[in-house]
């Protein structure tokens, strides 16, 4: 689904995804490109999906069928640990960090998991993230929540992935620290040459961070549009993201 007129590969690209959980469907037809060093959202109702396309991009806990293809090469058929080891990065709702280990520890693994030298790696990630200097010797479960989603962003960066999949980052956080985030996400494409796919339910950072727009409803891509369409239009935001439509 690259836009008319640009020839360029994408860096992402999902074509006709289907999902299950057990015996129930939950994707039925999500297809969405991001071209790269492009910020992309996907917006939807709760329930529309958007987690669980993440996750089937991925190759995580889902069962899916539909093509799946990252800078131009078919990875569907990739588990996820291949997925990842060819750029592809992941940072769920649930932040998944190791609270017995060390934020240095914690951002180890990921520079180990994307064969990437330590030291530089995690010195990157610092300056992106300032807050991190001082917290590389605290433990898992000390930090707090904003500090958790900070930890877990950069952990995925230091695998240096080409396409990262965002799902919820401001999602609890304290509004101070999601100005923190945002500033540090618009940042990734130009710093850090990453491609981003973004499920924000915050519309106004999704829309202030993301270039284009994906809406999802009922398991299937509905909508696509520029970020200042959508911005612009009541309409299409009581259309597909209205409670109780």
């Amino acid at each position: 689904m690259t836009t008319s007129g640009d020839h360029a590969v994408p860096a992402l690209s999902i074509g006709h995804l289907q999902a299950w959980y057990g015996r129930a469907q939950v994707l039925f037809d999500v297809s969405l490109d991001c071209m790269p060093s492009e910020i992309v959202g996907v917006l939807g109702r709760n329930g529309a999906g958007k987690t669980s396309a993440l996750m089937s991009a991925m190759g995580v806990g889902i069962r899916a069928s539909g093509e799946v293809r990252l800078g131009g090469v078919d990875i569907s058929r990739m588990p996820a640990h291949s997925r990842a080891h060819a750029g592809l990065a992941w940072v769920p709702d649930t932040r998944r960090i190791f609270a017995n280990l060390s934020v240095r520890e914690n951002l180890m693994l990921g520079a180990t998991a994307g064969r990437q030298p330590v030291g530089p790696a995690i010195d990157r990630v610092v300056q992106l993230f300032p807050l991190l200097g001082s917290l590389l010797r605290k433990h898992g479960y000390a930090l707090s929540g904003g500090e958790q989603q900070v930890v877990a962003i950069a952990r995925a960066l230091v695998s240096k992935p080409r396409v990262l999949l965002l799902d919820e980052p401001t999602e609890g956080l304290a509004p101070i620290v999601v100005e923190q985030l945002r500033a540090a996400i618009a940042e990734l494409p130009g710093e850090f040459g990453v491609s981003v796919v973004m499920v924000e339910q915050n519309l106004e950072v999704a829309l202030g961070l993301a270039g284009r727009v994906y809406v999802l409803d009922r398991g299937r891509t509905v909508h696509t549009a520029a970020s200042d369409e959508f911005a612009d239009s009541p309409e299409l935001q009581n259309r597909y993201l209205a409670v109780g439509q």
